[in-house]
Parts: structure tokens; sequence; C-alpha cells
């Protein structure tokens, strides 16, 4: 939804709701109840993890590869295979979101800011700066954009439960990655900003115009040291790091109801 000088909602031209309708009148509709909560994940290689140490069953009616997962009862399903960024995690959440799936925990691998962070080290975000392009077609301007409180604290409680250490801090969404520049990175490096990544502010601007319920929590892999990219990172830290904020994200997305976002 698109805001005015006023900020006054705009008419769109369909929904997610008409554009899950009209899979159904094609038979291509999702034939599952919807689940408590979904996961999404953008690495290929932490879909396939997911897939092989566990039960899970693979659902068909959406722009992803979905799969229940049978250790949550089908409470909660985890989603892949959807591409990366801010504009096709957003799809994918608003069809959901029609279908009725009012919780989402997005876990990815993310640039580490803070010279003190490595590879594997996980951070849960609880503020998002605004530097990509979908979240001004659902929020009023404004410099960053908040998680869903009670689901970021189910992921800190989830996590301290399995007894991982985490970060709580905030991430530079910036979805155009050749375009990240020394001075954005080394000025949001000063004000504390933990990571780097391409969809939380999206994501979090949706969850709030919609009314969602959305955390993000990442693993750190390549970054920042004497303001140089470090790319060169230990890809096998950072893969337990996902698998481990997986882990934490069923048990947080099976809690009770979690009131206002």
């Amino acid at each position: 939804m698109t805001h005015d000088s006023a900020n006054e909602p705009l008419e769109t031209l369909f929904t997610p709701q008409e554009a899950l309708a009209q899979r159904f009148r094609r038979g291509r509709g999702p034939n599952f109840a919807p689940p408590q909560g979904v996961i999404l994940c953008y690495q290929r290689r932490l879909l396939d993890t997911v897939k092989r140490r566990g039960r899970a069953k693979k659902v068909a009616g959406f722009s992803a590869e979905l799969y229940l997962l049978r250790e949550t009862d089908d409470r909660v399903a985890v989603a892949g295979g959807f591409g990366v960024g801010a504009a096709a995690a957003v799809v994918l959440l608003e069809e959901l979101g029609a279908f009725g799936v009012h919780k989402f925990i997005s876990v990815g691998l993310a640039g580490g800011l803070q010279e003190s962070l490595q590879a594997g080290d996980l951070v849960v975000c609880n503020r998002a700066l605004r530097d990509e392009g979908p979240s001004r077609h659902y929020l009023p301007p404004s410099d960053d954009v908040l998680p869903s409180s009670t689901l970021n604290q189910s992921i800190q409680r989830a996590l301290e439960s399995l007894g991982h250490a985490y970060q709580v801090g905030a991430t530079w969404t910036m979805d155009a990655p050749y375009r990240e520049t020394r001075q954005a990175a080394e000025r949001h490096r000063r004000e504390g900003v933990k990571t780097v990544e391409m969809e939380a502010a999206a994501l979090f601007a949706v969850g709030q115009q919609r009314g969602y319920h959305v955390a993000c929590a990442f693993s750190v892999a390549d970054a920042l040291h004497d303001l140089q990219w470090r790319l060169d990172y230990d890809e096998h830290k950072a893969e337990s790091g996902l698998v481990a904020l997986v882990d934490a994200a069923m048990i947080a997305l099976q809690e009770g109801d979690p009131g206002q976002a």
C-alpha cells in the first residue's frame, strides 16, 4: 500500500487475497491448514539440512518450497527457495498472511558491521534501518522500523533455553549489496549497528501494516575488519549458527498467541 503526500492510504490494484483466490480457482491453491508460524530461510543448504534431519512434509500452493515440520505437529513450517532480498520475502509473507499465517521468523546470514562479531555469532534484530525499497510502500517515511516485541522476546527465550549465546541489536537493511558504500557502513558501525542484510526492514514494515508478528535473527557471515569486507568467513560456523536459529524459531513460533505486535 503506497502513501500520498498526506500519508493517506491508496487503493491497491489487487490484493494478496485475490492472488490466492486465483490460485484456488485454477486448482493450485494450498490444501492444508495454515500453520501457526512460518520460518523464512534463504540459504539452500539450510533448507536441505532442515529437511534431512527431521520429518518434513512438502506442501504446495505458494511461490516457495514449503515444508510442514512434523516435529512440531505441523504447527510450524519452513519456507525456502523463493529468492533473496526484500521484494521476494515480502511477496511470500503477504501470500502466507492472506492464507492465515500471522507469525513469521526470518532466519538468514548477515554481514557483521562490528569488528567483534565473528562468523557464526547470533544476532536477534531489535531495529532495522530502512535503506531498501518495499517498506516505503507500507509505512510513512521514517529512519527505522521495529519487529514484534513479543515474538522477539520469544526467540530470545528460545535461544537461552537451548544454551546459545546471542546478541541483540540493530541491522542496516540494504537490498542493493553492490551499492553499499564504505561511508555508510562506517557511519552505521559508529552508531553501533551490528549487521547488514537485505530483508528485515521490509518484513517488519509489512508486519506493522498488516498486523502480523515478525521477527528476524541472523548468523554472522562476512564481516567488516579495518574498514575492509572479509568474505573468507568460516562457512561451517555460519551454517551452524543458522541451524541454531531454526531450532529456536521452532520453539518461539509454537508459543501461545503473542497478543499485539
